[in-house]
């Protein structure tokens, strides 16, 4: 055996961008903390115990995964099973009893991560297939809204609606919504972590200033989304206009968050731009199609099925050769 095959341990070439899993968790794991920050402000000791339930059942399903397979190496300890948990509980609402947020951490990576190996080997984010999986089987726990700020009575006489609910069942509803609170997210109803669309953007304009990812899903959705919302507008003048599809439901945490998951998006900058922009129009199309909650959850999770046809599709390869064929 020669010298240059005794050493080689696989073929070239080999790159490292320095940044190892656990430190690119920990960038996510801190832009998730403005949006369920301002959650926990909203909702309080409801939301936070949800957070951290979600939390303990991602982590503790993969340890114990690692423990019972014997890995040498602790995966749980990459900490992706707590970005899991942090993102389903985003999704969640306040109301949602804490053994159906246990299930849904529980299934988010025993059916959502484990059996596809390796990190990155996921055909949807994990943390969607989750609280899908949820919405199929308990749909009243996982749409329990509550009202922000609000006393248990409150919350027991009266039925919170989340805007969009309350604009599709009588679209002359929007006008009460002021843009900006449903922006900020002041006093509105809705998911702990995807209330607020400036904790979301902030959340979102670190992972960029960390080049944590690189936004160009997150652009792509934007324009298919307020594209197609407008086409539709246009044609049913009873569509919620642009800027209510934009900040109401899980659009945002969609646009900043969902559609830039690491392992579940493409690796092209033209196949991330386009898997958004399906993602987008697909989010406008399910809800008028009468879709309203977890439209944007079910477009990204329909558009994931796409992503290794987009890669092939419009991938180039990382290198490319000098040398002349003859």
């Amino acid at each position: 055996m020669s010298d240059q095959n005794r050493y080689s341990v696989s073929t070239f070439p080999h790159i490292h961008s320095g940044i190892s899993i656990r430190r690119l968790m920990i960038g996510i794991i801190i832009a998730l903390l403005p949006p369920l920050g301002f959650g926990v402000v909203q909702y309080g000791l409801p939301a936070a115990l949800i957070i951290i339930v979600s939390v303990l059942g991602a982590f503790f399903t993969e340890f114990g995964i690692d423990l019972l397979a014997k890995r040498k190496t602790v995966k749980a300890l990459n900490l992706h099973s707590v970005v899991v948990g942090l993102m389903l509980a985003a999704m969640l609402p306040s109301g949602c009893p804490l053994p159906i947020v246990l299930l849904g951490s529980v299934m988010a990576i025993l059916i959502g991560k484990i059996p596809f190996g390796s990190l990155g080997g996921s055909f949807i984010a994990p943390a969607i297939l989750g609280i899908l999986i949820l919405f199929v089987s308990y749909p009243k726990a996982v749409t329990n809204w509550q009202f922000p700020n609000q006393d248990a009575e409150y919350n027991e006489t009266y039925a919170a609606e989340s805007p969009l609910q309350a604009v599709y069942t009588d679209p002359s509803d929007e006008y009460e919504y002021s843009p900006v609170k449903m922006f900020t997210g002041q006093g509105k109803v809705g998911a702990i972590g995807a209330t607020s669309g400036l904790a979301l953007t902030i959340g979102a304009f670190f992972l960029f200033f960390m080049r944590i990812t690189r936004m160009y899903a997150t652009l792509g959705y934007l324009i298919g989304l307020c594209a197609t919302a407008f086409v539709l507008g246009k044609m049913y003048p009873e569509e919620p206009t642009v800027w209510f599809h934009l900040v109401s439901g899980y659009a945002l945490f969609a646009a900043m968050f969902l559609v830039n998951d690491i392992p579940a998006s493409p690796v092209t900058e033209t196949g991330m731009i386009l898997y958004g922009v399906i993602a987008g129009a697909l989010t406008i199309v399910l809800r008028w199609a009468g879709l309203e909650f977890a439209s944007a959850l079910f477009a990204v999770a329909v558009t994931s099925l796409a992503v290794p046809f987009l890669d092939k599709l419009i991938g180039k390869p990382a290198y490319q050769s000098e040398v002349t064929r003859a």
